[in-house]
């Protein structure tokens, strides 16, 4: 069919839009929604501290984690947020997830477009869009959908071979999360015989990854609290409870929720290899810290690299296709389909009735719209 790929991205993006705008909608703040809305607060203020904030005298917040003079993560994620609240207002800081992912969405399309067929790259996008983890980083208030759009991004960079708006890319990556190191490896490959590509993939997020890092044990170091804090990360519920999860479940999850990944194993070739070593390389290495107990992890972490993922995906079902005959390629299109529908149709089942269901309901803190105001 002509228009099938139109007809299948009008689709994709109006099944999202719908399940996107039903969170919209909600009203309920999880504790580390809390804590980008009280560092948003902050910065206004001219701090970047949680110590002294209500926020941080909550029922299951570690002390360990947040009586520090500076807080940890990068605060770029933070400083997006008073954008938003200035032309939304505070009860609408979702909206960033939601731009970011729709933005990731559209740079998937064009990616896998560049490599196969417009049917394939269509079905990409579709895969995206109907993943419960994308679904989930979408809908709250995370850095997670925003590190996605900066790192899908910056592979359309190397591939076009803009040095100077990787760079800026990847100061902002890691400005936001320094887990975009975990990415690196695979961005390397994208010119692997060109120097000055690959001093700027390796050199630039190391380097402001350390300096990030050092000012903040700077000033930790400069204003302790007057307390050392013992390490209670562990006594939150769902901390705990993520930390004895089987760490490989980051690897494995994306396939269980969304078959459509399967296809992704279909796209092992040398062209593809990047995008393989960027997806799987640092799923493996979050698994990996998880597995020698460096700290807990959450499913969000991996959604950083997804859209990556659904590129491989739509590859691979480019490279199916091509493997069978005319008359059976109608069959299994139709098949995959109904495949990806189920996905789309089983995110909220996944989202509202076992993550949410799984974890404390007290962190879950039932904030109303009022509530933002006040923290904000």
């Amino acid at each position: 069919m002509r228009f099938e790929p139109a007809l299948v991205l009008c689709a994709a993006l109006s099944i999202s839009w719908w399940t996107f705008d039903i969170r919209v909608q909600q009203t309920e703040v999880e504790g580390d929604e809390l804590v980008h809305i009280a560092l948003a607060d902050r910065l206004s203020h001219g701090s970047y501290s949680l110590r002294g904030t209500a926020v941080a005298q909550k029922p299951g917040f570690s002390a360990y984690l947040y009586d520090r003079a500076v807080h940890y993560n990068p605060p770029l994620y933070n400083l997006l947020l008073l954008g938003v609240r200035a032309g939304f207002g505070p009860t609408r800081y979702v909206y960033l997830s939601l731009l970011a992912s729709a933005a990731c969405a559209a740079l998937v399309y064009r990616l896998t477009r560049r490599r196969s067929s417009p049917l394939a790259a269509a079905f990409a996008m579709l895969v995206f869009l109907g993943c419960p983890i994308v679904y989930l980083v979408s809908c709250r208030i995370w850095a997670e959908a925003v590190l996605a759009l900066l790192i899908c991004a910056s592979a359309e960079c190397c591939e076009q071979k803009r040095s100077f708006a990787l760079a800026l890319l990847l100061i902002a990556a890691a400005l936001v999360k320094a887990s975009v190191l975990f990415v690196v490896p695979g961005l390397c490959l994208f010119a692997p015989r060109d120097r000055k590509f690959l001093a700027v993939v390796l050199g630039v997020p190391a380097i402001i990854s350390a300096f990030w890092l050092g000012y903040v044990y700077y000033q930790n170091l400069a204003s302790p609290p007057a307390v050392a804090p013992i390490d209670d990360r562990f006594a939150n519920a769902f901390v705990k409870q993520q930390a004895e999860k089987p760490a490989l479940s980051l690897f494995s999850l994306p396939f269980l929720l969304n078959p459509g990944y399967m296809l992704a194993w279909l796209a092992w070739r040398r062209t593809m290899l990047p995008y393989a070593l960027a997806v799987f390389g640092s799923m493996l290495a979050f698994s990996g810290l998880a597995w020698i107990g460096a700290g807990t992890y959450h499913t969000k972490y991996i959604g950083c690299v997804l859209p990556l993922l659904a590129v491989l995906a739509g590859t691979g079902f480019d490279a199916l296709g091509q493997q069978m005959l005319a008359s059976r390629r109608a069959l299994v299109r139709v098949g995959l389909a109904l495949v990806i529908a189920f996905a789309l149709t089983f995110e909220n089942m996944v989202h509202r009735r076992i993550w949410v269901a799984e974890v404390d309901p007290s962190l879950y803190l039932g904030c109303e719209g009022k509530c933002l105001r006040a923290i904000s």
